[in-house]
C-alpha cells in the first residue's frame, strides 16, 4: 500500500463511518419524534371527540340543557370547574336555581345518584 492510499483510507473511513452513524441516529430520533407527535395528535382528537359526544348525546339522566350546550361548545377547549353551594364563602360559587333544585333533591332523598327526567321536552 502506498502512502497516498493509506492517507485516503485514513480520511475516507472515518468520514464514511461518522456519516453512516449520523444517518442511523437521525433516522431513529426522527422516527421516535414522529411516533410521539402521532400519539399527541391522536390523544387530542380523542379528547375532542369525547367532548363532542358528551355535548351531542344527551340522555334522560343528563342535566345539560340546550342553551347550556351552546355555552359548553364555546368553552370546550378551556374547561373551567365550577362549584355550586347554597351558602358559599366565595360569591362566584353561588348556586343557580337549577343547581338549588338538584342540591335540595340530594339532601332530601340522600340518594347517591339523581336521574333527571325532563318532562317538558319529552
Amino acid at each position: 500500500m502506498t502512502v497516498r492510499r493509506k492517507l485516503l483510507l485514513l480520511v475516507y473511513v472515518p468520514v464514511i463511518v461518522s456519516t453512516i452513524s449520523a444517518v442511523v441516529i437521525s433516522s431513529y430520533k426522527i422516527r421516535k419524534q414522529g411516533i410521539e407527535n402521532l400519539e399527541d395528535k391522536s390523544e387530542a382528537i380523542l379528547d375532542i371527540s369525547i367532548q363532542e359526544y358528551c355535548l351531542n348525546h344527551i340522555d334522560a339522566s343528563s342535566i345539560i340543557e340546550q342553551e347550556e350546550e351552546a355555552q359548553m361548545g364555546k368553552k370546550l377547549h378551556n374547561y373551567n370547574f365550577r362549584i355550586s353551594s347554597l351558602d358559599p364563602e366565595n360569591p362566584k360559587h353561588n348556586a343557580s336555581s337549577k343547581d338549588i333544585e338538584f342540591i335540595d333533591h340530594f339532601e332530601k332523598e340522600k340518594n347517591n345518584q339523581i336521574n333527571y327526567i325532563d318532562n317538558e321536552n319529552d
